[in-house]
């Protein structure tokens, strides 16, 4: 299901149905054969840190100050010579001081910067974002139809969304995104408070796709269909 408001990478196709074969593979693996969809877009504005999960920033980031304190003192007790080096001020310096600038520094840089999504396809059960581009299983097509006949009004990917989260459904995405948003506006603008909006016009894009050279893409589109025994 596509929207009219997208541009598909050279190539995007063949992509989609390599994207299809490695869910069927990484289904069988989890002895799973229920799925709802494949994303072949999504926005990473929603990637960014979330503070629902704050908690886990916070331990992580406290594991990071506590063992450098434990190595540091360690090495201290078992290194005498470097004593005059790593003084009760220098280590306080370092893991109060510098440790917590780096690593606000780490967030500050951004969660896609950081810890960016490798290539291929990853199940994404939560902060997918929008409904340019999905794949559904034939044997899900009656439940959707049967689902956004009930709900008649609302946007496609909220209700999706709403029904797999509340059946724990699986969901996959395709990373890099093979279609990219390009409509000025969205339909969701303006319909709710700035702080609780949703991304719009060009805040509603992938910027991963962005990073594509179309001449490469074009060239792997011909070596996929060389062995295929097709022609461009």
């Amino acid at each position: 299901m596509l929207e009219d408001d997208i541009l598909a990478m050279d190539g995007w196709y063949y992509r989609t149905r390599q994207a299809l074969d490695s869910v069927d593979r990484q289904m069988a693996k989890k002895r799973e054969s229920k799925w709802l969809y494949l994303r072949l877009f999504y926005t990473e504005q929603f990637l960014r840190w979330n503070k629902e999960e704050w908690p886990v920033y916070l331990f992580f980031s406290l594991l990071i100050v506590s063992s450098l304190a434990y190595t540091l003192l360690k090495i201290r007790r078992f290194r005498p010579k470097i004593y005059s080096i790593l003084l009760n001020d220098t280590i306080l310096v370092l893991c109060f001081i510098c440790t917590p600038l780096l690593i606000a520094l780490f967030f500050a840089a951004g969660r896609v910067t950081m810890l960016p999504m490798k290539a291929g396809v990853h199940e994404m059960p939560k902060f997918g974002c929008c409904s340019q581009g999905y794949v559904f299983p034939q044997s899900r097509v009656l439940d959707l139809i049967h689902l956004y006949e009930e709900k008649r009004l609302g946007y496609v990917d909220m209700i999706t969304e709403e029904y797999a989260t509340q059946h724990d459904e699986i969901r996959w995405a395709i990373t890099p995104s093979v279609i990219q948003h390009v409509g000025r506006q969205s339909s969701k603008e303006g319909d709710t408070p700035t702080s609780n909006k949703k991304p719009s016009g060009p805040d509603m894009g992938n910027f991963r796709f962005e990073l594509n050279d179309p001449n490469i893409l074009k060239q792997e589109h011909k070596e996929y269909l060389s062995s295929k025994g097709l022609g461009l």
